[in-house]
């Protein structure tokens, strides 16, 4: 190969081959189907110089090709620099967060020196770390500090040509952004502990941490998309002050899909939401509330009255409303065998239907 030949030459993922006579551009890709290291294969591709007239027709259809097998594969690839695109910790993480750790030890003087560290690989393809001093910035604040260093790094790799479309980019930092949501609230509307408390956990292995971080990210996902929709306001009152975004059907009977379908949710005030939950009140197909015939006199002193009505419901909350009437509505309450509804006109009770 001649020195102008090396200096046009494109070698990422295209190698020179010479082997029986026959000399080429071979195109070769590691990849990993099942997501996981020892699932690891291999594609190639050659293309002779001898079928395709000269070197450089050659080279010009390999390029052409690994961009092709690029695009449509990128979400089965380890990447070179790996990490950014793979959620695989590696064997020294102790946070469950790819990319971020803590580090440090205390001192002979018995104050502490611990920081989070962060680590990226930028577009010019050199990586990156800083730390974080926990002294500094205190624990909470030193690790957002790091979350946020690697994001901005991972955001600058949208502006080159090669990630800019990349769909698995995109997730993996909306993965990180809600992490950083999930910090900045400490703890959502329910008991789960914060990522904060869970990466702090002595007690717990890094790929335990990071499932149970995964299952914080997918809440304040889920949360986050609730609140857009409604707007920051509860769906019934229209208050903004305290409303929280609860499932329609509850988390822990829910499908994966369902979990983090946003038309599973509803955000309400607290008074609403805790009565919603318990099976007190419920909503028609119409947004019409539902109140329990035990309830009602309690639901009056609560602010909560039979003329209240849901409002910008979709397909999807019907749906889910439907299956809080038949499995979560009027269950279990004082008054065991005469369980009414009082519709939102005041009307005469209905019976449920089951």
């Amino acid at each position: 190969m001649t020195p102008e030949e090396k200096r046009i030459l494109d070698i990422e993922r295209i190698m020179p081959y010479d082997s029986k006579g026959t000399k080429g551009w071979l195109v070769r890709f590691n990849y990993y189907p099942n997501g996981a290291r020892g699932g690891m294969k291999c594609h190639s591709k050659l293309f002779s110089w001898k079928k395709y007239g000269t070197p450089d027709a050659a080279l010009d259809l390999a390029r052409r090709y690994r961009e092709e097998w690029l695009s449509k594969n990128r979400d089965i690839l380890w990447l070179r620099g790996g990490g950014e695109y793979s959620h695989i910790l590696p064997r020294n993480n102790t946070s469950g967060i790819l990319g971020i750790d803590r580090v440090g030890r205390r001192l002979a003087s018995g104050n502490d020196n611990y920081a989070w560290q962060a680590a990226v690989r930028c577009a010019d393809g050199v990586k990156r770390s800083t730390r974080f001093a926990v002294k500094k910035h205190g624990e909470l604040g030193a690790l957002k500090k790091a979350i946020e260093y690697r994001l901005n790094g991972l955001r600058g790799l949208l502006a080159s040509d090669r990630f800019k479309d990349d769909p698995t980019l995109s997730g993996v930092i909306s993965y990180y952004g809600d992490i950083l949501a999930n910090i900045e609230d400490l703890k959502d509307q329910d008991s789960s502990r914060s990522v904060l408390e869970i990466v702090k956990d002595a007690e717990i292995d890094a790929t335990s941490k990071y499932e149970q971080i995964c299952v914080r990210v997918g809440q304040q996902r889920f949360r986050r998309q609730v609140m857009e929709y409604f707007e920051s306001r509860c769906a019934v009152t229209g208050s903004s002050a305290l409303i929280r975004a609860s499932h329609i059907k509850p988390w822990r009977i829910a499908s994966d899909p369902e979990r983090l379908d946003y038309r599973n949710g509803l955000a309400l005030s607290p008074s609403l939401d805790a009565a919603f939950d318990l099976g007190l009140i419920s909503f028609g197909a119409d947004g019409r509330i539902l109140i329990a015939q035990p309830f009602l006199s309690d639901a009056c002193r609560l602010g909560i009255t039979p003329s209240m009505r849901l409002v910008r419901l979709t397909d999807g909350h019907i749906h889910y409303l439907d299956w809080h009437r038949k499995n979560a509505f009027d269950r279990g309450l004082p008054n065991g065998d005469a369980k009414t509804l009082v519709d939102a006109t005041g009307l005469e009770p209905v019976t449920p239907s089951v």
